[in-house]
């Protein structure tokens, strides 16, 4: 993605959810990643690529993530933007998006949620290995979450091939 684009991505990156102490599960996300505003997460989302929505996803969060991706946030860009190597501790996740997370390490209903939201089923890691979330959950050995995606999605590219694998 072009740096031109990921700014425009990024200006439209804010939730309108109020950063109130409601003790909801998105209140609490933000709360445990010290985001006390939206200035704050749009910054974290600037230098790192990570959003409340990655977060959210990585956590295993589906009701921050239902909050996030609620009307009038439901076209959120970060869903379709995956980390940027910005951020060394971050290494292991470069240009994973929320919904590559959610397979590797939450479970479905999570996965589900992204979904529904829109997150893009086919993104590519990076344009060096191309894994897709499905891909991603196959090697994380997730047969029960790689089954329920089948079928929701039985029509998906099972003939799709890795870069790596060419």
């Amino acid at each position: 993605m072009s740096l031109a684009r990921r700014e425009e991505k990024i200006q439209g990156l804010s939730h309108t959810t109020p950063l109130t102490p409601d003790n909801s599960p998105l209140w609490r996300l933000e709360q445990r990643l010290r985001f006390r505003s939206p200035s704050i997460e749009k910054e974290f989302f600037k230098s790192t690529g990570t959003s409340l929505v990655f977060w959210a996803a990585l956590d295993d969060n589906s009701e921050a993530l239902t909050e996030l991706l609620a009307p009038p946030n439901s076209a959120n860009p970060s869903l379709s933007i995956g980390l940027t190597n910005a951020w060394p501790a971050l290494t292991l996740f470069k240009y994973m998006t929320p919904l590559h997370a959610a397979v590797a390490f939450s479970g479905w209903r999570t996965v589900e949620v992204l979904l529904d939201g829109g997150a893009p089923p086919a993104a590519l890691t990076d344009s060096s290995t191309g894994f897709t979330p499905l891909l991603l959950a196959c090697m994380a050995g997730r047969a029960d979450l790689i089954k329920r995606w089948l079928q929701r999605s039985p029509s998906t590219d099972l003939e799709f091939r890795d870069k790596v694998s060419r």
